[in-house]
């Protein structure tokens, strides 16, 4: 069915006659309910239609109407409305974090503290999956900081570690390993605080920060990370620093059927990215080895040229002075002939000439 401007119109009246008060009408108290209702269902035809400044103001008659019924829930529900259409239709970063700000505080004012957390890691996914990270980080920058200031909530804390986990995957999406490294070193500090530990989680943000610093060039600062890991004293950490290890010299070594295995079965549940950048380490690698591989080649090829040519050169002299020595030994014949030819002449010479 085709939509027109004159459904979405019709919707946004039907809105505001249902919250406008009239005397000579008998109708002395606005119905709230009705007019939220109209105004969001304006707001989504508005969208459609893509009239996004009339679908805001739609969707805003919406949450005022929420609020006098305090329903913040579907207060949260219409700034996410509009958060969306900022970010996705108008491109507009700034007003896009404003209104999912907004969305989260009526989400937490309702008591729906996850939900508040929720709704920043779902629309940073979509801008993950369209790996525009710069945003996905800004999100996820402000998720985070709300999650540290109710780390008192043990819900909203573990709910905090998968918006972690999330901002872990953007930046090393980003190959921004440095950030990322700070980052965990920072949550790996903070998880320690706590005074009942999870071994288990802190053993593998140890080994996620031994990568970083793997995938940022930085191998020789890993010992120091396994040896903190070892100070935890918990029963894995042999088998994760084995892993580790066996991880290291799969890319020294370039051994695909270890490194597999590392990626492949001790990894899996890891970031994305922080395996894809794993992947693309060891592919640079094996593209280095085979340059240099074809670079000695070259050289060889070259000094092998280098030595036939001096060979072709020594060659070549030793006809030359070959050549020489015969041309010598002709000419000292000749002359020798030429002496003998003389002395025959004066031998044979008549006496009757030197008389004349």
């Amino acid at each position: 069915m085709n939509i027109t401007e004159k459904d979405a119109e019709e919707k946004f009246k039907e809105g505001q006659k249902a919250i406008t008060k009239s005397f000579f009408k008998f109708k002395f108290s606005a119905d709230y309910l009705e007019g939220s209702e109209k105004f969001r269902e304006a707001g989504k035809l508005y969208r459609k239609l893509k009239n996004y400044p009339k679908s805001i103001e739609s969707f805003n008659q919406a949450i005022i109407c929420n609020k006098k019924l305090n329903d913040y829930y579907q207060s949260g529900n219409c700034y996410l409305e509009i958060s969306e259409i900022y970010f996705f239709e108008l491109n507009n970063i700034e007003n896009g974090i404003q209104n999912l700000q907004n969305a989260s505080i009526q989400y937490k004012i309702g008591g729906k503290n996850q939900q508040s957390i929720k709704l920043y890691t779902d629309l940073s996914d979509k801008f993950l999956n369209e790996k525009k990270f710069d945003i996905s980080e800004k999100i996820l920058t402000i998720c985070l900081k709300e999650c540290e200031d109710s780390a008192d909530n043990n819900l909203v804390r573990i709910a905090g570690e998968k918006v972690f986990t999330k901002f872990l995957d953007v930046l090393c999406g980003a190959k921004k390993f440095s950030q990322a490294i700070g980052m965990t070193d920072n949550y790996i500090k903070s998880q320690l605080k706590f005074e009942k530990k999870d071994m288990y989680k802190i053993n593998q943000m140890y080994v996620k920060l031994a990568i970083l610093r793997i995938l940022n060039g930085e191998d020789y600062l890993v010992e120091d990370i396994i040896s903190k890991m070892y100070e935890l004293n918990y029963s894995d950490t042999k088998e994760d620093v084995g892993d580790l290890r066996k991880l290291m010299n799969s890319i020294k070594n370039l051994n695909k059927k270890d490194f597999t295995f590392c990626v492949g079965s001790c990894y899996t549940l890891f970031e994305n990215n922080m395996l894809r950048g794993l992947q693309e380490l060891y592919k640079k690698k094996e593209e280095e080895a085979a340059n240099q591989i074809n670079n000695e080649g070259d050289n060889n090829n070259e000094k092998s040229n280098v030595n036939k040519t001096n060979e072709n050169e020594v060659k070549k002299n030793e006809e030359n002075n070959t050549n020489s020595k015969k041309e010598d030994n002709n000419n000292d014949n000749n002359n020798e002939n030429n002496d003998n030819n003389n002395k025959d002449n004066k031998d044979n010479k008549n006496p009757d000439d030197d008389f004349l």
